[in-house]
């Protein structure tokens, strides 16, 4: 689940145990502006990130914004969908991939930030088996992360 500032918690609904996952403000390209209740997504970093280099010249002149800006409730519905973890959320341990549109991110308990990877391909759903996620692309590539 997503807060009003964008933060994500993860919880066993089993259990009842919550962990907080790294606060996406962590991605390289997602700056926090307005207090807390606004984020800017700097599209230039991104596009270097999602291509591993600059985009194609095709996609040049295609209409790409520089920058977006969403409200914190807005980032559940417009940047991220889905969030995989390795195992049930301990505060104490995870690793977790974010799963966003084109692109995905991944965080560890020791590191708490989100590191981006590069997909051409995009992740359509991912799982985590035997200490690896497993990712499913657009085009039905299975990529092991």
């Amino acid at each position: 689940m997503a807060d009003e500032r964008g933060a994500i918690r993860v919880a066993n609904p089993v259990t009842g145990v919550h962990a907080d996952l790294p606060a996406i403000s962590t991605i390289p390209f997602l700056h926090l502006v307005f207090g807390v209740s606004w984020f800017c997504l700097d599209v230039d970093p991104f596009r270097q990130i999602h291509f591993r280099c600059s985009p194609p010249s095709e996609l040049e002149g295609r209409g790409w914004l520089r920058t977006s800006m969403y409200k914190a409730t807005q980032m559940r519905q417009v940047f991220y969908r889905k969030v995989v973890l390795s195992v049930s959320p301990r505060p104490d341990s995870y690793a977790a991939m974010l799963i966003m549109d084109w692109a995905f991110a991944m965080a560890e308990e020791e590191d708490p930030v989100w590191r981006m990877a590069p997909s051409h391909d995009g992740v359509e759903d991912a799982i985590h088996h035997g200490g690896h996620f497993l990712s499913i692309t657009y085009t039905g590539h299975v990529e092991a992360w």
